[in-house]
């Protein structure tokens, strides 16, 4: 196989101690077969929140690697730029977009009825739990506007779907400040 790119999508929980070989499979791959290398960094803040100064040196290193760098938030490409001295010229903001189901079938009435939803309007929260997603904002703001409208809580529900995700070897850490921090919320 001889890929024009490869593209990677990167956490250092995802490959854990394999990291470094992956990162020596594709430089030499890379090498050998003059091809661009592109990965999408997914948890940037965190992981230099966690490893500190080492964190800063490895995505640093690892970034020489490739030739176009995705993140998620302006925040991680800040970070990336200031305290990792990634180049900006590497670096691209893709924000999480929405995705057009096919199968367009209200089901809104039967989640409502299971998940005792009864009211008019919900303001949603979705995904896994954790640290870096700011849910504490979302609750916080949700607060205030209750506050400043109180006309607004008898028809408004702030939902939070999602769990802590599961997560193995070293990187059970993470798990851990994740479930103290949904006890938090």
């Amino acid at each position: 196989i001889k890929p024009n790119i490869i593209r990677l999508e990167y956490t250092s929980s995802i490959y854990g101690i394999y990291s470094f070989l992956l990162f020596s499979i594709l430089k030499k791959f890379k090498r050998e077969n003059k091809i661009k290398i592109v990965v999408n960094f997914h948890e940037v803040k965190r992981e230099i929140d966690f490893f500190r100064f080492s964190g800063k040196i490895y995505y640093n290193l690892i970034s020489k690697l490739f030739d176009k760098i995705f993140v998620h938030t302006n925040e991680a490409r800040e970070i990336l730029i200031n305290k990792c001295k990634v180049s900006s010229e590497k670096i691209k903001v893709i924000p999480h977009g929405t995705y057009e189901f096919k199968d367009k079938k209200d089901l809104s009435k039967e989640i409502r009825k299971k998940y005792n939803l009864n009211k008019e309007n919900i303001i949603l929260f979705f995904g896994f739990i954790h640290i870096d997603k700011g849910i504490e904002y979302l609750l916080n703001a949700g607060k205030e506007l209750f506050e400043n409208n109180p006309e607004l809580k008898k028809n408004t529900q702030i939902v939070i779907a999602g769990d802590v995700r599961a997560r193995k070897g070293i990187f059970k850490v993470f798990g851990y400040w994740d479930e103290k921090y949904l006890k938090n919320l």
